[in-house]
């Protein structure tokens, strides 16, 4: 009878351990069918896309957009990005870069958010002083563990005002970086108060105003001002069933 124990255990084990890999294979299938979908959506406005993580290449890519500044957050030429790490998406209109983000991934551990923001824009705009005043509450209480940042979106003027456009850009970014780093908490974004309207395109749920007070005056490209939008990763699957669910019936 001794005997028999670890092996009851040893099968419980196992048996979870398929558990988990068939719902990894169940997401992996849907987020993929949602990026299809999205990618379809893209190329039937005229548009296409393209992954890239040839950091040496990003820098004058995204010069050609129409961005100049690049922030500290995801500045190429300081941080010791890794294809594990970050990548970035461009829009193309005939095989011209025309929109682009960038994406990256951190793991806080055990770190909180605000820790983590106060220590990293020491580092980003002033060496050793903290020009944070405060940092919303709710970001230190909700954002934690592995993070998805999404960064730097711009869209040159052949890119603006196509409908259906940025949804579906975002959203394949969103499918792109959740099948990249399938065990992520949270998706995030720093926008501008008056991109506040468009927030609706990125399908955030979390919405935190003033979501960093900038000791007086604000680092180069920050301010007081700005919103973070987030989705946590559980939010992102019930979306994902929601419009399954909408799909369905419809026939």
């Amino acid at each position: 009878m001794a005997k028999s124990a670890p092996r009851r255990l040893s099968c419980s084990l196992l048996r979870r351990g398929a558990k988990f890999l068939r719902v990894i294979a169940v997401w992996t299938h849907k987020i993929t069918s949602q990026m299809a979908r999205h990618l379809q959506d893209i190329q039937n406005l005229g548009f296409d896309v393209e992954a890239v993580d040839d950091f040496t290449a990003v820098k004058q890519r995204v010069r050609s957009t129409g961005r100049n500044r690049v922030n500290p957050m995801m500045d190429v030429d300081r941080l010791d990005f890794t294809r594990k790490s970050a990548f970035w998406i461009f829009l193309q209109k005939d095989g011209v870069d025309i929109g682009s983000a960038g994406v990256k991934c951190e793991d806080l551990d055990d770190e909180s958010f605000e820790s983590y923001i106060r220590r990293t824009s020491r580092s980003q705009y002033a060496g050793s002083a903290d020009l944070i005043e405060a940092v919303a509450p709710p970001l230190s209480s909700a954002l934690a563990g592995k993070l998805i940042y999404i960064g730097e979106l711009e869209f040159s003027s052949g890119a603006k005002g196509r409908r259906g456009l940025l949804p579906a850009f975002v959203g394949y970014l969103k499918a792109l970086s959740a099948l990249k780093w399938s065990d992520f908490d949270w998706m995030y974004a720093f926008i501008p108060e008056e991109h506040v309207s468009l927030a609706r395109h990125y399908e955030f749920s979390f919405h935190v105003p003033r979501a960093v007070t900038w000791k007086s005056p604000p680092p180069p490209g920050r301010l007081d001002s700005h919103y973070v939008i987030g989705l946590d990763r559980a939010s992102y699957r019930h979306a994902i069933r929601s419009k399954e669910e909408a799909e369905r019936r419809q026939g």
